[in-house]
């Protein structure tokens, strides 16, 4: 047995103005999305930890570290290729290169990002065992940078937002068995009726691209 599915789809043109983003609506975005086109650049030295007993150990060694360091700091990268139990830092002497808001874990990237550059953490403590963390850098992508960016993002997420609020209009006008047909030219939105179609694979339907779902429920 074949299916035939009425169905609406909308797309950005559908939505016209209403998903513009003016300017100001940028700018107000980008300042509250600014830590996440902050990239900072760091050091840091490893004391690996399991039980209790190894965090209190690892956190004695590293505040002892930390005196030292803090005293002669350009001896952070010696030290760490010395000390540092990060597997990666006999080659790469403690540096983790620049990294974004998400990539570290959330205890690290904390204590980083309130780091002046040049200045040395006290011991954090992670998952992976104590860090002593030294800020190398800090460097924010500007307005003008991620503007474009940020309007697609912005852009989307009201296209969804509308079209979420268009259809639910629709489906509460037709009801749970009604036809799509009287409903959707009351709210000035189009119909399509699908050609008969059978529930096996490669199957298409004109107008919806990613119909793999929608031809499942239409056969359950």
């Amino acid at each position: 047995p074949r299916r035939v599915i009425q169905f609406v789809a909308l797309d950005k043109a559908a939505m016209g103005s209403t998903i513009e983003v003016k300017e100001e609506a940028l700018k107000a975005a980008y300042e509250s999305k600014k830590a996440t086109y902050t990239e900072l650049k760091a050091s840091h030295i490893l004391f690996k930890a399991e039980s209790e007993a190894d965090y209190t150990q690892a956190l004695q060694k590293a505040q002892e570290l930390r005196t030292r360091l803090v005293a002669k700091p350009a001896d952070f990268p010696a030290v760490a290729e010395a000390q540092s139990q990060d597997p990666t830092a006999k080659a790469n002497r403690g540096d983790l290169g620049w990294f974004r808001s998400g990539t570290m874990v959330k205890p690290f990237e904390d204590a980083a990002m309130a780091l002046q550059v040049g200045e040395i953490s006290q011991p954090v403590r992670t998952s992976f065992g104590i860090h002593l963390i030294r800020l190398e850098g800090r460097r924010t992508k500007s307005f003008d940078d991620v503007k474009e960016e940020l309007r697609a993002q912005l852009v989307q997420e009201r296209f969804v937002a509308k079209a979420r609020e268009r259809l639910e209009q629709l489906r509460k006008r037709t009801g749970e068995r009604g036809d799509l047909a009287a409903a959707a030219k009351a709210l000035g939105l189009k119909v399509e009726t699908s050609q008969p179609f059978l529930n096996e694979p490669g199957v298409a339907i004109q107008g919806l691209p990613e119909a793999g779902f929608l031809i499942n429920r239409a056969f359950a």
